[in-house]
């Protein structure tokens, strides 16, 4: 008792551009790679914004879609209904509450498309749970950082799939 107390909200974090990123097309989508925005006191932001555009100079946005944070040190974003054969460029920027930081650095031109030639690789996965849920399957290249994967809009069970890749060692 007798102790006077202010409580005041703290200052906005002033946030880190995110960082070390790739793109990986595959048929009809890419996946995405950058590295985690933190403040000041190492704190990660709370989301992300992942934007591309057909312009490395992004004078028109084709596209964004927002990503929480998760706290793993790095974010692998799976995008979907990309054009096959066009060429895009990505960017990301970090939120916290009302801040944003600036944005990446810009990746591309990245290529949408399946590639040719190689291996199919196909099978069916198979769940207990009830779901229409949408499904990626992929193969990752660790050696390229290349991603060979198919996107499936309603998966029910058992889910078949077929995906086109070069001949490589793949982590599924």
């Amino acid at each position: 008792s007798g102790v006077t107390v202010s409580l005041s909200d703290p200052a906005a974090p002033t946030l880190t551009a995110p960082g070390r990123q790739a793109a990986a097309p595959f048929h009809g989508g890419a996946m995405v790679q950058y590295g985690i925005s933190t403040d000041g006191n190492g704190v990660e932001a709370a989301g992300y914004t992942l934007q591309w555009s057909t312009t490395a100079a992004f004078t028109t946005v084709a596209g964004s879609q927002n990503f929480p944070a998760n706290g793993d040190q790095a974010n692998f974003w799976l995008l979907h209904s990309l054009s096959d054969g066009t060429a895009y460029y990505f960017r990301a920027l970090a939120t916290a509450g009302a801040s944003t930081s600036p944005f990446s650095n810009v990746v591309g031109p990245v290529t949408i498309d399946a590639p040719s030639g190689g291996n199919t690789v196909s099978g069916a996965i198979t769940f207990a749970a009830t779901t229409s849920n949408p499904m990626y399957v992929a193969l990752y290249d660790p050696t390229s950082g290349s991603v060979y994967a198919q996107y499936i809009a309603s998966a029910v069970s058992p889910q078949p799939y077929s995906i086109q890749a070069p001949n490589g060692k793949y982590k599924q």
